[in-house]
């Protein structure tokens, strides 16, 4: 019988093939789209009034904001190391509340806890009088 870690581990191949699957479907259709682009006559494009204007827009713009691949890199950097967080908080979560129960994952240092914050006063209400229902 497998275990957890070895069904998860196929699954995860799986999509993975498949993502690898998808990267050269669509790597190989934009090549045959740039091959068919280019076999085209081209088509003159008329010069638009107010477009000089949108292409310096344009440029300053593209000069400030991030290259995609450097948005990709950033993003899935930041997802590897909350995922991180969240499988060492979800392992030392099951390490404090289930008995005798020891991680697989490499130990690290203890988590400092926060001193306990002064209890709040309790505020006494008094209990509402209620009254018996008049039998009709």
């Amino acid at each position: 019988m497998s275990t957890y870690r070895e069904i998860t581990n196929q699954v995860a191949d799986q999509w993975v093939a498949a993502l690898k699957n998808a990267e050269e479907t669509v790597t190989k259709l934009s090549q045959n789209a740039q091959r068919f682009a280019d076999a085209m006559p081209s088509i003159p494009t008329p010069s638009l009034p107010g477009a000089e204007p949108f292409a310096k827009l344009n440029e300053a713009l593209t000069e400030h904001l991030p290259k995609p691949s450097e948005i990709v890199e950033a993003n899935f950097d930041f997802t590897t190391r909350l995922l991180s967080a969240q499988r060492d908080l979800t392992l030392r979560l099951l390490e404090v509340t289930t008995p005798g129960a020891k991680s697989d994952a490499p130990a690290e240092a203890p988590v400092a806890e926060a001193p306990a914050a002064p209890a709040a006063p309790v505020k006494k209400t008094a209990a509402k009088k209620t009254t018996p229902a008049k039998k009709a």
